[in-house]
This record gives C-alpha cells, sequence and structure tokens, in this order.
C-alpha cells in the first residue's frame, strides 16, 4: 500500500480503541525511546522487508493527545538498499516530528 493508506489503516486501527491493538504495534518501537522525558505518550510501529525493499510505520500520540503517523518505504530491486542512509534519515523524521506534533 501507499504511505498514504497505510496512515490511514493505522488511524483506523486507533480509532478502534483496542488494548491489544496498541499493546502489539507498541512492543518495538526502533528508535524512539519511551520514557518519562520522550515526547510521545504512545508510539507504535509496524514494518516489514523483502530484498530491494524496506517498509518502517509509526503510530505516534503526543503528551498533548496530537495523532500523528509516519511512513517511510524505500524500494530498489536493482541495487542493494543503504540502510545506514535510510535508518539515519528515520531518527532525524522522528526527532523533527517533535516539533511537529
Amino acid at each position: 500500500g501507499s504511505t498514504n493508506g497505510i496512515c490511514r489503516g493505522l488511524r483506523y486501527l486507533e480509532n478502534l480503541k483496542d488494548k491489544r491493538i496498541f499493546d502489539i504495534l507498541s512492543k518495538s518501537v526502533p528508535f524512539l525511546k519511551m520514557d518519562e522525558k520522550s515526547h510521545w505518550h504512545y508510539a507504535g510501529f509496524k514494518g516489514g522487508s523483502e530484498p530491494g525493499v524496506l517498509v518502517m510505520n509509526y503510530l505516534l500520540k503526543s503528551k498533548s493527545g496530537e495523532l500523528g503517523c509516519l511512513s517511510l518505504s524505500w524500494n530498489n530491486k536493482k541495487n542493494n538498499l543503504n540502510t545506514w542512509i535510510y535508518f539515519d534519515l528515520i531518527k532525524k523524521l522522528l526527532t523533527f516530528s517533535e516539533k511537529l506534533i
């Protein structure tokens, strides 16, 4: 699916208000540290990969109650993906998103 479609799907799950879904999505959230200093009240994650494809999707809720989604995908079936660049970009976008939400 597209990044917009994935975010719509994450919002749909959020609207269900099912604690089990939140628990599952929050088990492993790469590149975010959730503690008392965190900007986020909640962070959920769903990702996936296969050769030439890497996808990372975050459902984020700020302590003030604002809901956001960050969805990134990288597809390149002809060349190896540079995960260092991709992961660095994710880390920077997560830091920047704290200022947006």
